[in-house]
């Protein structure tokens, strides 16, 4: 065993692993578009170092770190946007991916020829192999990333089912599955009927599921460090929520949908909406919760510490809220220091452990920015679920704010799912 080897392999998926999350984590204040970019870099580098060399790890078994650390992190980078940001993006971090593959290979080719030309003056030498592609091996490794980036949201979402808070080995069970998939994909697709296809998939079985490992423990830990305890079921399926792009149309046409702080809904967009929503689930007998979040003494914390403070902590709402959400799910900006989540699947059980993960995670992402944020926030929180006397719009949120309205009176800073009198007027739908 070469243990050099194996740490420098460690190392390297370590690092890739703390790029994608940091990247993630800046996305309230630079977007999605520095990981973007990040992950086709990546896709250059790793078909070049596939191409360029390999690292013994046994007397017998090398691998190589552009097709184990590196295409292993492109995917763990899919799945940590998918869970922590949402299906729609991961689709454009799918897409980007293939597109990087594609150009890639025209690029190779014309650079290519360029060097079989005797004219050319290649000052440092660069060998014509780096840029020879073949046409085989470059179909088949497109098709088969295209399909693993899918079989990442389908994967975590079958194993959801089982073990919806084993955060780790979902991770761990989602990459090493897909990464197993892949490997004996793009092994059969390119080498079947060589002498090179057992080899290959032996290499890449390794390989891949030692990154697999390594980079499931570390988004398993990342989530339980950001409070993260149950990561949702997307209700209509992972392939639903990747490949439909109709945007909610709002019945009165408002032209503002999105509000412009956060990012989640208006407040009168999803006053419109949630009867409908409401009806369905009564009519398919769909467990269906409304989250109601309430930001303690927000108004005296902005005061004291001014507008930027103010700022930050309503997008780390936002970004908190939309972490948690399926494609059917709504998250709504229903104050000015409130916000309400409708959930589908899990009913009061599922409304319960999203507010506490919220509550932990906001405490946690105030202490733990950069630069940390001013003061302490704490939530209130109200939980009512479609069902029972709560069977209309109006009566759910009348629910949950009597609920935020109980818990403030009991000294705040609380989860309230049940009960609550309705000493405090609902906002009418």
């Amino acid at each position: 065993m070469q243990l050099p080897q194996l740490g420098f392999l460690t190392a390297e998926c370590a690092v890739a692993a703390a790029m994608v999350l940091a990247l993630v984590r800046i996305k309230p204040y630079a977007g999605l578009g520095p990981l973007f970019v990040t992950m086709g870099a990546w896709q250059f580098l790793q078909t070049l170092l596939a191409n360029s060399f390999y690292v013994p790890l046994t007397g017998e078994l090398s691998v190589s770190p552009g097709s184990t650390a590196l295409f292993a992190g492109n995917l763990f980078a899919v799945l940590v946007v998918y869970v922590r940001v949402g299906p729609r993006r991961a689709r454009e971090l799918i897409a980007g991916l293939v597109a990087a593959n594609l150009s890639l290979t025209v690029w190779a080719l014309v650079l290519g020829w360029h060097l079989t030309q005797p004219e050319t003056v290649n000052l440092l030498g660069v060998p014509v192999e780096v840029f020879s592609l073949n046409a085989r091996l470059t179909l088949v490794g497109t098709l088969v990333t295209a399909l693993d980036v899918i079989l990442v949201a389908i994967v975590w979402e079958v194993l959801g089912r089982a073990v919806p808070t084993a955060l780790a080995a979902r991770s761990i069970g989602t990459l090493g599955l897909v990464l197993a998939a892949d490997t004996l994909l793009f092994a059969t697709g390119a080498f079947a009927g060589t002498e090179l296809w057992l080899p290959i998939l032996v290499s890449g079985l390794v390989g891949k599921t030692f990154c697999a490992v390594l980079y499931g423990l570390i988004f398993g830990l990342w989530l339980r460090a950001e409070g993260v305890h149950y990561a949702r079921v997307v209700p209509d399926g992972p392939v639903y929520g990747l490949f439909s792009s109709v945007e909610p149309a709002s019945p009165k046409g408002h032209a503002e949908l999105r509000d412009a702080e956060t990012g989640l809904y208006t407040a009168d967009f999803f006053r419109d909406v949630l009867p409908a929503e409401v009806a369905k689930a009564v009519r398919g007998e769909r467990d269906a919760v409304f989250v109601l979040f309430d930001l303690d003494h927000f108004r005296t914390y902005a005061r004291m510490y001014g507008p930027e403070a103010r700022r930050r902590v309503i997008m780390e709402m936002g970004m908190l809220l939309l972490s948690e959400i399926g494609p059917t799910d709504l998250a709504v900006r229903y104050g000015p220091d409130q916000f309400g989540l409708f959930l589908y699947n899990g009913g009061v059980a599922r409304g319960h452990a999203v507010a506490t993960g919220v509550r932990r995670r906001l405490r946690a992402a105030m202490k733990g920015s950069q630069p940390p944020m001013p003061g302490e926030l704490t939530l209130t929180v109200g939980v009512a679920a479609v069902g029972g006397d709560e069977t209309d719009a109006r009566a759910l949120t009348f629910a949950a704010e009597a609920r935020v309205h109980s818990g403030k009176q009991e000294g705040r800073d609380r989860v309230v799912a049940h009960g609550g009198e309705a000493r405090k007027r609902a906002t009418p739908l």
